[in-house]
């Protein structure tokens, strides 16, 4: 007996609907999984997505602390610079009397500040 046209939709609908269901349910495996949440326990879809949430504010407070960390680096990492290229200078006697020390340490405080402004901007576009 040949089906009809309304029966084939309602076969057709159906296999889509459950091909969505399936999709839904895998992609809150997945958050699940990534979650660290246990994989063999039943855990509301709710519960799922407040889990994953959290461990991606987690994650982006982790970035920011990185983000901050690598810049308070470079800036110490300049200021060394600065310094070594100081005393090599002092020491072999090329240094002019208008430069100084305190000539060095306002360019690494120049370079500190567009480093925490860089910071700020990074910072502000991960929120």
């Amino acid at each position: 007996m040949e089906k009809s046209n309304r029966e084939l939709q309602k076969i057709a609908y159906v296999a889509i609907e459950k091909r969505r269901r399936k999709g839904i349910n895998n992609g809150f495996q997945s958050l699940k999984e990534i979650a660290g949440l246990c994989i063999g326990s039943k855990i509301s879809k709710e519960k799922i997505l407040q889990e994953a949430c959290q461990y991606i504010h987690m994650l982006k407070t982790q970035h920011n602390d990185s983000l901050i960390e690598i810049n308070k680096s470079k800036a110490i990492n300049e200021e060394l610079k600065c310094q070594v290229y100081y005393l090599e200078k002092s020491l072999s006697g090329e240094l002019g009397e208008q430069e100084s020390y305190n000539y060095f340490i306002e360019n690494i405080l120049q370079k500190f500040v567009t480093t925490n402004e860089e910071l700020n901007d990074q910072l502000k576009a991960s929120f």
